[in-house]
Order: structure tokens, then C-alpha cells, then sequence
């Protein structure tokens, strides 16, 4: 393998692309043929400014040009004995629905295609249920119930994550998934725990209640319209959002998936319960 002199560090951009490049390669070569070192490349999250986001590693990402206008400035390169050294971050790639590694890991679980790659994040949904049951001494049938509907939520966030909508757009789908879980768990029929503040429709939570044992879950939405500059969807980017409780709720609650204790007692805000990730499973108990 050969060994530059000098590199020069290209970052690429929708605005600064493939045929940017190619035009600066004469420039660099008067310079003493500098190699280009190349920010990522491949398909990222639309309008990403530096490419750790990424959502297709298979592929050159379109908006920074065609695979002809990649090949064109290679070529380039290689005609003044130039070469290219690739920036790859194998494990950046983005939390985001837009990846279809992670979207099909959070629509079918540990049955996804992709669950040995992304194993810890599978683990640690699957044992959920088993840690709070041990911490809160909650049933093991409410819990697998909330960890199922914990998963079952995130189809709703990978098909409306790129999407603007209004709350009411899916209520027929969100109704369907009540009346299946009513049906599976008769016992524990799940009741939609409403929101409030600034962004209430981009969040779908559900309760399950089993005598004086409670699990909420709750799961975001349409992420592109809460965070439209690629931040992650955590903590004060909720502002004032947040979950309104009934009467009668547990004031503790613990979150099976970052072990976070809240203390509430008529609303959860949104900044806590996805403080650390953006899904939550709580539980909670009332004393006898």
C-alpha cells in the first residue's frame, strides 16, 4: 500500500459533492498531490452535514452525486497519481427510522434479520420486563404484556418518522392496535393515556392496570417535525410535553428501560421519560 505525503480533508456535503470535488482535484495536485480524505459517503439522513448518520452503508449517497460522478473524480485523482483514503465508522449509523436496519429490529424484535448486529439494544427490551418484575414485584404477565406493546409502538414511529400529520391520521391503526392487545390480554385491556404541551401528537402511550399494578408505555412519532435538524429526540427537545395521568396513578414510577425513577403525580414529562432513549416502559404500583 502506498503511503501519502499529505492528505487533504474533503467534507462532503449535499452543497459540496462528488462534482464539487472534482473540481478542486487540479488544484490539490498543484499543491503536491495531496490524497483526498474523504468524510463519509454513503446514504445518510437527507440534508446531513457530516455522514455519521447514516442509513445505508450499501450505497453512495445520492446527494452528493451519482455513481458516474464518484467514478469521474477517482479517475481524476488516479490521473495525477493521487489517491483516496474513506473516513468509515462501521457502528455510526443513524437512530432513526430511516434506517432500515433499526426500523426492522424495532418492528419484528429479536425475530429481525438485523437483532444479532444491533444484539445489545435486543437484550436489553427482552430483559425489561424480567428487571422491573424483579425491582417493582410486578407480574411477569403485565410486563411481557408492556414490553410487547413496547415494540409493537415502534412500527408507528419507523412509519411516521419522516412523515407530517396531524394527530388524528392514524387513529384507526392505533385504535386496531388497542382492541388486539384487549382481546390477547383480557385482563389487562390497555386504556391511551393522553398528552399535552407543544408537541401531545407526537407521542402514543398506553396504560395497562392489573389490580394495583401499573405499566405505561410510551413511544414518539413524526420525528422529523420535532427535531427537523437531525438532533437526537431527548430530553429538553420536548419542552413542555407530557403525559397527563389519571387519578388514582401511582406517584413513583420506574423506567424498566433506563432503571430512572420519576416521582409525578398528575403528568410525566416527556424531557424525563426519553431523557436517556427515545421509548419508555414504566411501571408502578399502588399499595393495598
Amino acid at each position: 500500500m502506498k503511503i501519502p505525503n499529505a492528505t487533504c480533508r474533503i467534507q462532503f456535503t449535499p452543497d459540496f459533492g462528488f462534482r464539487e470535488a472534482l473540481a478542486i482535484v487540479d488544484y490539490l495536485a498543484e499543491l503536491g498531490g495531496f490524497w483526498v480524505y474523504a468524510s463519509p459517503i454513503f446514504e445518510a439522513r437527507p440534508g446531513s452535514l457530516h455522514g455519521y448518520d447514516a442509513v445505508n452503508p450499501n450505497r453512495l449517497n445520492p446527494e452528493l452525486g451519482s455513481e458516474a460522478d464518484f467514478d469521474e473524480l477517482i479517475a481524476a485523482l488516479r490521473q495525477h497519481e493521487m489517491g483516496w483514503l474513506q473516513d468509515v465508522v462501521p457502528n455510526h449509523l443513524a437512530f432513526s427510522g430511516e434506517n432500515p436496519m433499526m426500523a426492522d429490529l424495532f418492528a419484528l424484535g429479536e425475530n429481525s434479520a438485523f437483532a444479532g448486529d444491533l444484539a445489545n439494544l435486543v437484550d436489553r427490551l427482552r430483559a425489561s420486563g424480567k428487571e422491573a418484575s424483579e425491582k417493582a414485584s410486578l407480574a411477569p404477565d403485565i410486563l411481557s404484556a408492556a414490553a410487547a406493546e413496547l415494540l409493537a409502538r415502534f412500527p408507528v414511529y419507523r412509519t411516521y418518522a419522516g412523515e407530517a400529520g396531524t394527530a388524528g391520521d392514524d387513529a384507526g391503526l392505533i385504535r386496531q392496535i388497542t382492541e388486539e392487545a384487549a382481546a390477547e390480554h383480557p385482563a389487562l385491556a390497555p386504556a391511551l393515556v393522553y398528552a399535552a404541551g407543544r408537541f401531545a401528537a407526537h407521542v402514543v402511550a398506553f396504560a395497562r392496570i392489573h389490580g394495583g399494578q401499573y405499566s405505561l408505555t410510551a413511544v414518539p412519532r413524526w420525528l422529523t417535525t420535532v427535531v427537523p435538524d437531525g438532533r437526537e429526540p431527548l430530553s429538553d427537545v420536548w419542552e413542555d410535553t407530557a403525559l397527563m395521568l389519571d387519578h388514582g396513578f401511582p406517584a413513583t414510577w420506574t423506567n424498566a428501560v433506563s432503571g430512572e425513577r420519576y416521582n409525578s403525580v398528575e403528568t410525566l414529562p416527556l424531557e424525563q421519560i426519553f431523557g436517556r432513549f427515545p421509548a419508555a416502559l414504566l411501571t408502578g404500583e399502588i399499595e393495598p
